[in-house]
């Protein structure tokens, strides 16, 4: 056993972590700029660490955009984005249990349940597991109630999709939309696109309608709906299109052709907010740091 594993060192060498979060940044943003701007490295490191994984691999991991598009995962790229999740993920939680052993407390954080399906829940339940040393309360609710549960101090934090942060808020990460229909190509022809939409009062609905509305398509709306999975269910069923948050893509929805005409749009902001009671308790005031870094990081394991 042990032959075989020098063997494969030899001809491929151990992977680097830092190579593997340049593949899913790459994999996740538009263009290499904005994937060196999210680990805060410069571009041409970028494309070095992208560069070095590809000589390794002995192929591409990326083909180029079509028409001003972003870069498309090769088959091999696509295999190695799984693996690289995974790795990612076990490191991660590796070093947050080192860095969880000293950190107490209890911290409140609300969601709109419009995310409900998001991935920043499961992020959640990871860090409850990992920090057993504290308490971790999560709220499902409309974003004004919640904002003004924060303005009142009945949350500690609170985060949300936004186009732009607000005063006060910290960007944990981009998420991009993807327009997406049904793997089975159940959806029947008709002369409107049949469009699923998050219900009134939701930053992705704004987002979403500013980029439609200026576009050539021909679309109706034929579903507003309170939360993502609602709208994943309607578009999995072959009932609409929608636009979708990235991370939650799987084989059951697939994007659309361009020939549709649905316009590209812009990535949105996950932007947590804090209260004012949370800055006058050190306890808590720590505990919401880890809370914010491990959503932040992990979200590198969870790219699509």
């Amino acid at each position: 056993m042990s032959e075989n594993i020098n063997i494969l060192d030899h001809k491929t060498g151990r992977l680097d972590i830092q190579l593997l979060q340049s593949l899913l940044a790459v994999a996740n943003s538009p263009t290499l700029s904005s994937a060196a701007e999210s680990l805060k490295i410069p571009q041409p490191t970028m494309s070095l660490q992208i560069k070095r994984l590809e000589e390794r691999a002995g192929c591409e991991l990326f083909k180029p955009g079509r028409r001003g598009k972003p870069m498309r995962l090769s088959d091999v790229g696509e295999r190695l984005v799984v693996h690289a999740k995974q790795i990612l993920s076990a490191h991660n939680d590796a070093v947050m249990c080192m860095e969880s052993v000293n950190v107490v407390g209890s911290v409140s954080i609300g969601i709109p349940a419009l995310m409900s399906a998001a991935p920043i829940g499961n992020h959640l339940k990871r860090f409850k597991n990992i920090y057993q040393g504290t308490s971790l309360r999560v709220i499902f609710d409309s974003p004004d109630k919640l904002d003004k549960m924060l303005k009142n101090g009945e949350i500690d934090l609170r985060v949300v999709y936004q186009s732009t942060p607000g005063e006060g808020g910290e960007v944990l990460y981009n998420e991009d939309l993807k327009w997406v229909r049904d793997s089975a190509n159940t959806l029947p022809d008709c002369d409107a696109i049949p469009i699923a939409l998050p219900s009134e009062g939701h930053c992705l609905r704004n987002h979403i309608l500013s980029y439609l509305e200026k576009s050539t398509a021909q679309w109706e709306e034929t579903a507003s709906l309170t939360c993502m999975s609602k709208i994943y269910d309607r578009v999995a069923s072959g009932q609409a299109i929608s636009a979708i948050p990235s991370s939650m893509l799987d084989r059951a929805v697939t994007p659309v052709s361009d020939k549709l005409g649905l316009p590209f749009i812009d990535p949105v902001q996950l932007v947590a907010y804090k209260s004012e009671q949370l800055q006058e308790d050190e306890t808590k005031k720590i505990l919401s740091s880890h809370v914010l870094e491990f959503v932040k990081y992990s979200k590198l394991s969870y790219l699509f």
